[in-house]
């Protein structure tokens, strides 16, 4: 693959194949296909006209796109539709990718972004493969190159190394990213972002392993494009923390827990980075609780959460002075601590929970169900008859219920299904 230092020109008429519509292919167990096809051809679950076709072919399933919709957006949501019908992801392909781009074809879509011709720039939305990932990379650390061109080369190989999703392909990213973190930040933190893109696959299903080592010490940059990217990078992470990063983290975590409410975003980043720290780490646990007095409640609701997982024997002095909070965060938190760490002594108060909880507020949507927790505790416990009366109660008030509930329902607690729905 060439490249010329010189801006082309292009015609204002995009290629036909500019305007073509993705087609991605997805594979998944052969078992889970039918669930998936109902869920892609359910009018309800998608934006006007944006799912264009859908078919079976060789035991997966091909989903063709409109053109007018940007495609990771799309696949986004296919994605998320199709994880709350019980159907995960084990890969996809687009069909449409370009793995070897010519060089008129290349240089027309990276000069339209991000004011050229929208067909033309959406090219770069189509870009694929470990070879032109290593090429647009290759090119970033041309010095003679302006910071302008760099940058979206950097949005290029973002979204090519999205559409190919390797492990690979994301080391790539955060290694090149933690090259150019002191001389060009807001490429690198493209970079660090587009490999956060790849690593949050893994909760539809879609896994890669992601090196963790190049990341220790962008967290503490002293630019907070690079560790904002570099700590959401670190939190998206599956693998558990190293020694050395759980070191960082943690002295991060009691810096911040005296700061100011702006470092409201960066506290709940460590807090999440550290959800994968060793269990055998006294001093992750001893930065959490000072981070439950820091001045913002969304931190202080993230630290006392992860607080009761690493600790489940203080989870009820946890909860109980937030059992009746007047802030939601705090109270939502006080009710998935008794129901995940609670006991039969717990049952009167759980089920005042999900009688509060069975119908979501007015015009909002929640999955798993906001009473979902309060469900599983009482289905453990239904030998008590209370909680044997609640979950009656849920069955018997089925077609009260809205849609989500209804589906989770019939995905975790098939008893709670009436018999003519099942």
């Amino acid at each position: 693959m060439t490249w010329s230092s010189k801006k082309p020109a292009y015609a204002p008429e995009p290629q036909s194949d500019d305007k073509a519509a993705p087609l991605v292919c997805l594979t998944m167990a052969s078992e889970l296909c039918a669930t998936a096809l109902n869920d892609l051809t359910d009018p309800s679950k998608q934006a006007d006209n944006e799912v264009l076709a859908v078919r079976q072919v060789d035991g997966k399933i091909e989903v063709e796109f409109s053109h007018r919709y940007n495609r990771r957006t799309a696949l986004h949501r296919r994605l998320s539709s199709l994880l709350r019908a019980g159907v995960e992801v084990q890969d996809f392909v687009w069909l449409d990718a370009m793995t070897d781009p010519d060089e008129r074809w290349l240089h027309e879509a990276l000069a339209s972004f991000p004011v050229g011709p929208e067909a033309l720039a959406r090219r770069l939305e189509r870009l694929a493969g470990q070879e032109v990932l290593t090429h647009l990379i290759d090119r970033m650390a041309d010095t003679e190159i302006e910071d302008r061109q760099r940058r979206t080369i950097a949005h290029a190989a973002a979204l090519t190394a999205f559409n190919t999703h390797t492990t690979e392909a994301g080391n790539n990213l955060v290694v090149a990213g933690a090259e150019l973190a002191d001389t060009d930040r807001a490429s690198a933190s493209r970079l660090l972002d587009g490999a956060s893109e790849i690593a949050r696959l893994g909760r539809f299903g879609v896994l890669t392993e992601i090196d963790e080592r190049p990341l220790i010490t962008l967290v503490e940059h002293r630019n907070w494009e690079v560790y904002d990217s570099a700590t959401k990078l670190l939190a998206s992470l599956a693998a558990p923390r190293s020694e050395e990063a759980t070191d960082v983290l943690v002295r991060l975590a009691r810096k911040l827990a005296t700061g100011s409410k702006s470092t409201e975003v960066r506290a709940e980043q460590v807090i999440d980075a550290l959800a994968s720290a060793p269990d055998t780490r006294s001093d992750v646990d001893e930065a959490l609780d000072e981070l439950r007095s820091h001045v913002h409640s969304g931190v202080r609701v993230a630290a006392t959460a992860l607080l009761a997982r690493r600790q489940p024997q203080r989870a009820r002095g946890l909860w109980e002075p937030w059992l009746h909070a007047r802030s939601f965060n705090e109270r939502n938190t006080a009710e998935w601590m008794i129901c995940t760490y609670g006991d039969e002594t717990d049952v009167t108060e759980v089920v005042r929970i999900v009688n509060h909880r069975t119908k979501p507020p007015k015009g909002r949507t929640y999955f798993p169900p906001l009473s979902a927790d309060g469900l599983a505790f009482l289905a453990k416990h239904s030998h008590v008859p209370d909680a044997a009366t609640a979950l009656g109660r849920v069955r018997n008030r089925w077609d009260l219920h809205d849609t989500d509930l209804r589906n989770w329902l019939k995905l975790h607690h098939p008893q709670l299904v009436p018999e003519e729905h099942r």
